[in-house]
């Protein structure tokens, strides 16, 4: 799909320069293109992100009025908004400029087991500290519920199965993807599902591309809050099924401090399914090595084998 709007680093830049001038003279480079956005950064570091569709935006209105309000209560870094562009004449959308968070996301590094292994505490602490933030008579009680049925099991079964028909049919899919188990599996656990009602504050699309890492492998902040809201806590709980070795899930539910039910862990490892075959088959449309290498990653170490 072509965005609704699009940008080149040049043209971005004369955006940034028209409403920031101390920009004006600098020469950015691009930092990289998603589905709904177009990221510059500059020579001092700064970041800046403009969306390229409506919903880009809209979700980067949502952090705008978050991230304020839970960067005190976190200890793990979340981006720092700190330029503020609005929509002119050439470009219809809001836009931010914040300094970037050193590392890179935890996708495109390799990890070794016990790497992986160290992880688990921090993130379970950044978990239990994010799902403790009270809304209630709060600024952050104006975050959106989850209108768009995430923590629904028949919704993400259904994601699942038409994902799973589109990678059947496309000849990069991997031949040790036994798709075939992964819908059996699906179409048995999704049924049987019934979320709990504990409804807290959630990143809602937390896995290992919106996780920042450094050159020792340690996690040193998290970004992509767009999606953030007023939701289920498994939502989150399956970078359990995405980042977590098997061998240490275990180990970070135990170190989740908040109440866990069975359904939350199913209903988890149901999302980590659809995140799995959502970003294979993202992954072989833009044809990005990186994203289709998590995707395996995902599929293959989902609790069914």
């Amino acid at each position: 799909m072509i965005a609704d709007t699009n940008l080149t680093t040049e043209s971005a830049h004369r955006i940034v320069a028209t409403q920031f001038p101390q920009f004006r003279d600098e020469v950015p480079t691009l930092l990289g293109q998603g589905w709904d956005n177009f990221c510059i950064i500059y020579p001092d570091q700064t970041v800046f992100r403009l969306p390229t569709r409506k919903v880009g935006a809209e979700i980067l209105v949502n952090e705008c009025h978050a991230l304020p309000h839970l960067r005190p209560q976190l200890d793990l870094p979340i981006p720092d908004f700190q330029h503020f562009g609005v929509p002119q004449d050439d470009y219809p959308y809001p836009f931010v400029g914040y300094p970037l968070l050193p590392g890179q996301t935890a996708d495109r590094m390799t990890w070794t087991d016990e790497e992986r292994a160290r992880q688990v505490q921090p993130l379970a602490n950044f978990l239990n500290q994010l799902h403790a933030i009270e809304f209630t008579n709060s600024p952050l009680q104006d975050l959106p519920d989850d209108t768009i049925f995430r923590k629904d099991p028949i919704s993400l079964l259904e994601k699942i199965e038409t994902r799973c028909q589109i990678l059947q049919d496309s000849p990069q899919t991997p031949s040790d993807l036994d798709l075939t188990a992964i819908l059996k599996w699906a179409r048995a656990l999704a049924p049987t599902i019934r979320p709990t009602a504990r409804v807290v504050i959630v990143h809602g699309d937390l896995y290992p591309r919106h996780l920042i890492a450094n050159e020792r492998r340690q996690v040193t902040g998290i970004i992509d809050w767009g999606d953030t809201h007023r939701g289920h806590p498994a939502l989150d709980l399956s970078l359990a099924y995405t980042f977590v070795l098997p061998t240490q899930r275990e180990r970070f539910f135990a170190a989740y401090h908040h109440p866990l039910e069975d359904s939350d862990l199913q209903l988890a490892a149901l999302r980590a399914a659809m995140y799995g075959t959502s970003l294979m088959v993202y992954g072989q449309t833009i044809d990005d090595h990186t994203i289709k290498s998590l995707a395996h990653q995902i599929l293959k170490s989902l609790p069914i084998w």
